[in-house]
């Protein structure tokens, strides 16, 4: 069974083999630029794929260079209507999970906290039945 836990910004995350990092395409100071620096990836390779992500809106990912995915910024920012997260979150989870072998994933959605409309839109996809290959969801909330 697929445990969900709640995490902040100040708890000790360990990137161990087989995690993922699923976040949103915004550059400078946000997760993606946190969470690809600590995972390696440069500044310019981290702005093109934003700028990717957002132009073609769905969800990209840098795998197999890193271990990091997005959904188009537009569904966190701009709106606060779950509906457009959930079906980014859906495509991660149908098309991504399985060709990338997710064990472990790390949802960071933080602007800084977690919106209403983005946590709701998370339990209806990782609340209920998961891909049997993940063992965690750890969600960033702050």
């Amino acid at each position: 069974m697929t445990q969900i836990v709640f995490k902040t910004h100040g708890d000790q995350l360990d990137y161990v083999n087989g995690m993922h990092v699923l976040t949103f395409a915004e550059q400078g100071f946000a997760p993606l630029d946190i969470h690809g620096r600590r995972l390696g990836v440069n500044s310019e390779t981290l702005i093109a794929f934003a700028e990717a992500v957002n132009q073609s809106n769905k969800v990209g990912s840098l795998h197999p260079q890193a271990p990091i995915s997005a959904v188009p910024r537009s569904c966190i920012r701009d709106t606060m209507d779950s509906a457009p997260l959930l079906r980014h979150l859906q495509e991660f989870t149908t098309s991504k999970v399985g060709h990338i072998k997710v064990s472990k994933l790390l949802l960071d959605f933080s602007t800084p906290r977690l919106a209403p409309h983005v946590e709701e839109a998370i339990t209806m996809v990782f609340g209920g039945r998961m891909p049997s290959q993940i063992d965690e969801v750890i969600v960033i909330r702050n």
